[in-house]
């Protein structure tokens, strides 16, 4: 069923033609009509080209060829309680 959310008007689906295959059961067709709409995302997503993995040093505007990061292993302390 579609309602018109101007009218209130309901329109029932009797036939459905869906991947060449005719359904007429309303529970069958409710069922395919949502087996379209919830794969037509993947679907178009899947159709995209594919983008490059951005250059993120082009945000950089100064070398650090001399600087240093050092990182030390934490070892939590015991507390005797």
């Amino acid at each position: 069923m579609i309602i018109s959310r101007n009218k209130r008007k309901v329109t029932s689906i009797s036939k459905l033609l869906y991947n060449n295959q005719c359904y007429t059961d309303q529970k069958t067709v409710c069922d395919k009509l949502s087996e379209h709409f919830i794969n037509m995302g993947p679907k178009l997503a899947s159709q995209l080209p594919p983008t490059p993995e951005p250059d993120t040093t082009m945000f950089i505007k100064r070398t650090f060829s001399n600087s240093f990061i050092g990182f030390e292993e934490y070892v939590p302390k015991k507390f005797l309680i």
